[in-house]
C-alpha cells in the first residue's frame, strides 16, 4: 500500500460514532444540548426537541427502560433516535461532564442534521 492510498484511508477511516460525539461536544460548547434521560424525554413530550428540528442520541449501556422511555416520548413527534456504542461514561466525558449521561439531545437544527446523516440509514427512528 503506498503512503498516499494510507493517507486516503485515515482520512476517512474516523468512525460513525466518533464524527457524532464531535458533533455532540460542539452542540455543548454552543449551548444546544439537553443533558439527560429524564431532561430528553421532558423535552420530547413538551415538543421542544420537534419545534427546533432536533435528534436525541442515546448511550449503548443506557437501561432499556431508559431507551424504550425515551422511544415512546420520541415516537408522537417522529423524533429521531441515534445510539452510539460508547458507553454512558464517555458520552458524559464528551459533552464535559464528570458523571454518566445515557442520553442527550441536540437542539440545533444543522447540527442535528449534520448528526442524522452521519448516522445514515443506521439510525434508529422510533415512530
Amino acid at each position: 500500500m503506498s503512503s498516499s492510498e494510507k493517507k486516503t484511508g485515515t482520512a476517512s477511516a474516523v468512525p460513525r460514532d466518533e464524527k457524532i460525539l464531535r458533533m455532540i461536544g460542539l452542540a455543548s460548547k454552543a449551548g444546544r444540548l439537553i443533558i439527560g434521560a429524564e431532561k430528553v424525554v421532558d423535552a420530547a413530550r413538551s415538543g421542544i426537541i420537534f419545534r427546533r428540528d432536533g435528534i436525541i442520541v442515546v448511550a449503548a449501556d443506557a437501561a432499556a427502560r431508559t431507551k424504550r422511555n425515551i422511544a415512546f416520548a420520541a415516537e408522537e413527534d417522529a423524533i429521531k433516535i441515534v445510539e452510539v456504542n460508547v458507553d454512558m461514561f464517555e458520552l458524559g466525558r464528551r459533552i464535559g461532564g464528570k458523571g454518566l449521561t445515557s442520553a442527550v439531545a441536540v437542539i440545533d437544527k444543522n447540527m442535528a442534521s449534520a448528526i442524522a446523516g452521519i448516522a445514515g440509514g443506521s439510525e434508529d427512528k422510533k415512530a
